[in-house]
Order: C-alpha cells, then structure tokens, then sequence
C-alpha cells in the first residue's frame, strides 16, 4: 500500500479537528451530570497520556529530554490545563451549542497576538475589516438571553461567556503560537503525550482544591458518561490533538485556526439534536456576524490561493464551500425555527401530565397534611435510615436523586417524577446525583396529628 500524499494527510487532519472538536462539546456536557468539571478534564487528560506512553514503550522512543519537556509544558499549561479546562468548567453555566459559538472568536486572537505577523495582518483591509465585524459579533453575542439556560443564574451565564472569549481564547492561542514558534523535537506522540501528563496533573491538582472529591463516585456513574469519556479521550485528546499539533508545524496558525467557525456548526447541531439545547435570533445574528468577521479575515489567502492553488488544492477548496453551503442551510434552518410565530391555538392549550397514582394506606385515619421543601447539596446524601409515621408523596422539582427503601430496588428519579413511601416503611438513603447543582424536593405528608413524624434508626427494630 502506498503511503498517503501530505495534501491528503492536510485533508485527513483538518477533517478530524473539524468534525471531532466539533463534538466534543455535547461529550463534555454529558460526563458533567456526573463529575465536576476539573475532575472530569484530569481523568481524560490522564487516560489518554498512558495509552500514548503505552504506545511510546511499545514503538521504545526515547526519554525526552527537559528542555523538550519545557517546551511542552507551555502548550500543556495553555492548551490543557488553561482553555480546555476552562470549556468544561463554563459548560456548568452555558449550553454546549452557546459554548461552540463563542469559540469563533479564536481566529481573532490569534490575529492579535501573532505579532511576527502584524505587518501582513494590518497591511490588509480585508483583515482590519473583518476584525472589526468579529468585534461587533462578539459584543451582539454577550447581549443574548439564554432560551435553554444551564443554570438559572444569568450572571454565572454572563460570566462563563465572558472566561470563554477572553480567558479561553487568549490562552489557547498562546500555546498554539508557542508551539508553532518553539517546535518540540519530540515525535508528535511523545509531544502530545508529555502534554497530556502536565496538563492531566495541573488539572487534578486544581480538581482537589477546588471541587468536592468525596461527591465522586465512579459506581454511579451512567452508561453515557462512560460512552462520552471514552470519546473524549480516544478521539477528542489523542486523535484530534495530535492532529492540530502536526498542522501547527507545517501551516500558519491562522489557518489551522479556520477549524474555529466548522466546529460550532456540528457543536450547535448536536446540541440541538441530542442535548436540547435552543438559540434564539440574536444568538443566530452574533454568530453569522463573527462568521463573516472570520471569513474576511482569511479573505488574502483566500484570493492568493484562488490564483495560485493546483488542482490539488482546488479540490480541497471545493470542500470548504461545500462545509460552507452546509453551515448557511443549518443557519437558515433553525432561524426559520427561531422566529416561527406560534398559533393562537397553541398559545391557549394548557397542559396536563399525570405524575403517579397510589393507592393510600388507611387514609381515614389521617387529619393533617404538611408540605415541605427539601434541597439537597450537589453529591450530598443522607444515609440515616428512618421512617415515618405517615403516607409521603415527594416530588422532583429540580435536580436528580436516588432513593432506596428497606427491602426495595433504589430509583433513580428526576425532576418531574415522584415517589412514595408507606407508613412507617423504613427509608435507607437517599442521595443527590449530579456533582454540581442542588436538587430540590417537595414532600407531602398524611399524617394524625398526635403522631411522631420522624424516626432515626436508633428508634427501630
């Protein structure tokens, strides 16, 4: 078999950055329903450097030596430790489609601070303009109001924007300017896997003085979370970032930056799909505008290439307009979602959903009712068993929770969903699911009046 031409190589890496990174986004909002985000980002970074030094034994390179691993440690810190970590951490606060959009402000940091290119940069009108338009797209898009908000606190939203487009941006392109300008002399396998080390350290160091470890418990963990991780670790940590390290070498950083306005077409797809995740018109407009601040950016090469690329190259460019044509059908599409006007009829319908039905022990009996709310601290469980003397109904209204009764199977419930315990049946635990978000529990006791309501396990025989 032949080996594969550089520009087929070219292709192969871009299409795996493209589609992969693109995806990753909806991966890291699934493993975040049960770990926390700096956890989550150790144990991905983590399994994914043993596989590689696995690799790196089997195939006996070598050592490498400190001042590779200096070099390395940059791209670590920035790249890994730094922004990737920081896309995890901002998913908590900002759906994962939202989060891909303001990603697309990458290319403009990499224009800002490549200074060895400033002089081709602001020679170009084109490249000025298109820096102004992705300015204004930015600041349309910290102005949106979240349709399917992650969290209920709007400042947390604002916040996690705001590290994204600045703390996110500024640090990815330093280690990506870094690595581009200090080339390692490591294979880029052993190059990617001493990053993957430092920054899978960094990162649960930051994990156990940040975040709760004892909440983490990989026995309850879902099917899902497991699915995602794996992802994130084959795909998203050793196939795709090795990928983006070998283009560094042999393409300018502002074109291996082009990968930021693809990503988000898959990222808001998915997320659409699968996790829920809606955006509403002004979040549709900051996301063409900066769009097109990315494409005027990029238009000098654009126009070089179309006077000097081979047919090689040509067939390559055919792919980016198709991918282009893509993206404007996908805009198109959910604009016309967005700001569909609802019927008058469905406006008026009020819904109903019935919850449970049971049958109640010697109602009768009972003459009191009381209503309690209950919240339960993110991870937190209470594993004091007790009863009580009464008929209790409780309902999810935020959250997720599993409760066990003596000599019954544990539920798992979320929000929406009840349960019920009899008189005086013997409660066993019941505990928060999700790492990072309180859940919050209404319950509805039936009971007489005379009654003792609660009962510890020392009362019980």
């Amino acid at each position: 078999m032949q080996p594969l031409s550089t520009p087929v190589k070219v292709a192969i890496a871009f299409a795996t950055i493209y589609i992969t990174w693109g995806s990753t986004y909806l991966a890291i909002a699934i493993t975040l329903k049960d770990m926390p985000p700096f956890f989550m980002s150790a144990l991905r970074f983590l399994a994914a450097a043993i596989l590689l030094t696995g690799w790196c034994v089997y195939k006996k390179e070598k050592f490498p030596p400190l001042s590779a691993v200096r070099n390395s440690a940059v791209g670590a810190v920035c790249m890994l430790a730094g922004a990737t970590a920081t896309i995890a951490w901002a998913e908590q606060h900002v759906p994962s489609g939202i989060t891909a959009i303001t990603n697309t402000t990458l290319p403009f940091w990499f224009l800002l601070l490549d200074k060895k290119q400033w002089k081709f940069y602001f020679s170009s009108k084109w490249i000025v303009t298109g820096l102004l338009t992705g300015f204004v797209g930015a600041v349309l898009l910290l102005g949106f109001r979240p349709a399917a908000p992650v969290n209920e606190n709007p400042g947390m939203q604002l916040a996690g924007i705001l590290v994204l487009i600045f703390g996110c941006g500024i640090l990815w392109a330093t280690g990506s300017l870094y690595s581009k300008y200090h080339p390692s002399k490591l294979s880029p396998v052993a190059n990617t896997c001493v990053q993957l080390w430092i920054g899978g350290l960094l990162c649960l160091l930051a994990s156990g003085l940040s975040e709760k470890m004892n909440t983490i418990s990989f026995t309850h963990f879902h099917a899902s979370t497991w699915m995602a991780l794996t992802y994130l670790v084959l795909m998203g940590n050793i196939a795709a970032y090795m990928a983006y390290i070998w283009l560094l070498k042999i393409k300018p950083p502002a074109i291996v930056s082009t990968y930021a306005y693809i990503r988000p077409v898959i990222a808001v797809l998915l997320g659409w799909l699968f996790a829920g995740d809606k955006i509403n018109v002004l979040q549709i407009i900051s996301f063409a505008v900066i769009l097109l601040g990315v494409l005027l950016i990029n238009m000098p090469k654009h126009l070089d290439l179309f006077k000097q690329q081979t047919a090689a190259h040509a067939k390559f460019r055919r792919i980016r307009i198709l991918l282009t044509g893509f993206f404007c059908l996908l805009l198109m599409s959910l604009s016309a979602q967005t700001i569909r006007t609802p019927d008058k009829a469905e406006e008026k319908v009020w819904q109903h959903r019935e919850v449970m039905v049971q049958s109640l022990h010697n109602a009768i009996v009972y003459d009191k009712l009381k209503l309690d709310e209950m919240t339960i601290p993110p991870g937190a469980s209470d594993s004091i068993q007790h009863r009580h003397m009464a008929q209790l109904v409780g309902y999810i209204l935020e959250g997720s929770v599993e409760t066990k009764m003596r000599n019954k199977p544990a539920q798992q419930l979320g929000t929406g969903q009840a349960f019920y315990e009899y008189p005086g049946e013997v409660h066993e635990y019941i505990r928060n699911t999700d790492p990072n978000k309180p859940a919050k529990i209404l319950l509805c006791y039936f009971y007489k009046k005379e009654a003792e309501l609660y009962q510890q396990a020392r009362h019980l025989h």
